[in-house]
């Protein structure tokens, strides 16, 4: 028993399962949701500045919830009230602001009706530096009753369950990044256009730069277009559950799937996980990001492979049926473009997508 209500055992192993990667965020919410009689759930980050954006949703339509993130978290009506809500406790959505003195609004019409959520019941999970204000937002639709304090009563009591599983999920999240690179300076999670959203105690004090990348608050930028697109190319790749590491210069940045654990933290299913570190030479199988950085030909590229798996010019020209002179010349150009003087230093760094020689 806690908060007035008694936690259904299932419940409370699927929440402290989630907080391991051993259970789906999303299906934390879904249970959440019913234990609760609603229909909807959504996991939510904010600031004093009274904007939220969403990190996880269950049975959400997609295109309301993007339209949040991307505008109407700045119009929302009960944003500014439930900042008087206190880490641990709730609020029914009729308490913080009756639909009646909303309803005229553009912000109901674009969320509340088009993404038909009639009610909520709100609690707020944490709000400090380790996990910032994070709460949490239990809905129901407009063919069924408001919540009541007894729905209210039950999410009370998940309150802390939830904490201690996102709290155990960051700690995950902080051993892989120590576990990715030999001396790990900043990890977190980074989408296609680059903007960056840290794990909690990476984030640098201030903008930082090593080379031609800047780390700021909550964007990488890149100096060097070949390179900037080498970073977007290496982010598709994760985002297609195939990790990548690139090398530029003294640091490496390996970009990984957001481990399940911290799904909850994801502001959207795009992002991946990113480890930047100092003097990491993991290698990569493929050829094709580094060929794409330094501009090799399809024909170039096909013998940097064979290269890489021979090991040597003569052994690549009989894999590839060609003369040795002809894939003599390929390397030849191949170490021009790259900026290796030779064959081993070649294939050494498109083993290890080292792209130093960009800078």
């Amino acid at each position: 028993m806690a908060g007035g209500a008694e936690l259904p055992d299932r419940l409370v192993k699927s929440v402290e399962a989630a907080g391991f990667g051993d259970a789906s965020w999303a299906d934390v919410l879904e249970t959440l949701a019913h234990s609760v009689g609603g229909v909807r759930g959504i996991l939510l980050g904010g600031s004093g500045a009274a904007r939220y954006s969403y990190s996880c949703i269950f049975n959400h339509d997609p295109d309301v919830a993007k339209a949040y993130n991307r505008h109407y978290n700045r119009f929302d009506p009960r944003a500014q009230p439930s900042l008087r809500v206190a880490v641990g406790q709730t609020r029914l959505g009729q308490e913080l602001m009756p639909n009646s003195a909303i309803s005229h609004t553009e912000y109901y019409a674009a969320i509340s009706e088009a993404g038909d959520i009639a009610d909520s019941v709100f609690g707020v999970i944490s709000n400090d530096p380790e996990m910032g204000r994070r709460t949490i937002s239990l809905q129901r639709s407009f063919s069924q009753d408001f919540f009541d304090t007894r729905d209210a009563l039950l999410l009370k009591a998940l309150l802390p369950l939830l904490g201690g599983a996102m709290r155990s999920s960051l700690r995950v999240g902080r051993i892989l990044a120590e576990e990715r690179g030999d001396e790990t300076i900043l990890y977190g999670l980074v989408d296609s256009d680059l903007s960056l959203t840290f794990l909690p105690g990476s984030e640098p004090d201030s903008p930082m730069l090593t080379g031609p990348l800047r780390f700021g608050r909550d964007r990488l930028t890149c100096g060097l277009p070949a390179l900037r697109n080498a970073l977007i190319a290496a982010i598709a790749e994760a985002q297609s559950a195939r990790s990548t590491t690139v090398r530029a210069g003294a640091v490496s940045l390996r970009f990984d799937p957001v481990p399940s654990a911290l799904h909850w933290y994801r502001s959207g299913r795009t992002q991946v996980f990113f480890t930047l570190s100092r003097d990491s030479a993991r290698a990569h199988d493929s050829s094709g990001l580094f060929a794409e950085s330094f501009g090799l030909t399809p024909g170039e590229t096909k013998v940097l492979e064979a290269l890489m798996r021979e090991g040597g010019v003569r052994p690549a020209a009989g894999a590839l049926g060609m003369s040795v002179e002809t894939a003599r010349w390929h390397a030849k150009n191949i170490c021009a473009k790259t900026g290796h003087a030779g064959v081993r230093k070649l294939v050494d760094a498109a083993r290890a997508n080292d792209l130093s020689n960009l800078i």
